[in-house]
C-alpha cells in the first residue's frame, strides 16, 4: 500500500512557536498538526462554514522570529469535532506550494529532534 501522506505530520504541541490564523472568519481557529505539505485545524462550528474543494489563506507565525507568512491552501476534509466541550469542525488543509519559511522552521525542528535523540543515547 501507498502511503497516504508525502511529508511528516507534527502535532502542534510539538511545535509550540507556530501559530496559524485563517483569513477567511473569525479568529478561534486552533492548529493541530501541520507538515509541509498541509496542515489540520479546529475551528468553532458557528464560525467557519467552509466548503470542501474551497481554497483559502492561511496566516502563519513563528512566535521565536516575530516574522508572518501567508501560505494558500485547499480545504480536502471537514469532521465534526468537539474540543473543550465547544462544538466544533476538524478542517484539513493541503498548501498549493511548500514555504520556504515553514519548510526552514519545520528543519530546525528536525534537526533539534535528531541531537536530543543523538544525546539520549550517549547518555544509555
Amino acid at each position: 500500500m501507498e502511503p497516504r501522506r508525502k511529508y511528516p505530520r507534527y502535532e502542534a504541541k510539538e511545535l509550540p512557536e507556530l501559530q496559524l490564523r485563517t483569513l477567511a472568519g473569525p479568529i478561534g481557529e486552533k492548529l493541530l498538526n501541520v507538515s509541509r505539505g498541509g496542515c489540520g485545524f479546529w475551528a468553532p462550528f458557528e464560525d467557519f462554514q467552509l466548503r470542501v474543494g474551497q481554497g483559502l489563506r492561511l496566516q502563519l507565525k513563528l512566535d521565536s522570529k516575530g516574522s508572518e507568512f501567508e501560505i494558500r491552501g485547499e480545504l480536502l476534509y471537514v469532521h465534526p469535532c468537539p474540543m473543550e466541550s465547544q462544538i466544533g469542525r476538524l478542517y484539513g488543509i493541503r498548501f498549493e506550494a511548500e514555504s520556504k519559511e515553514l519548510n526552514d522552521y519545520i528543519e530546525a525542528h528536525e534537526a533539534e529532534k535528531s541531537r536530543d535523540k543523538k544525546t539520549q543515547q550517549q547518555r544509555s
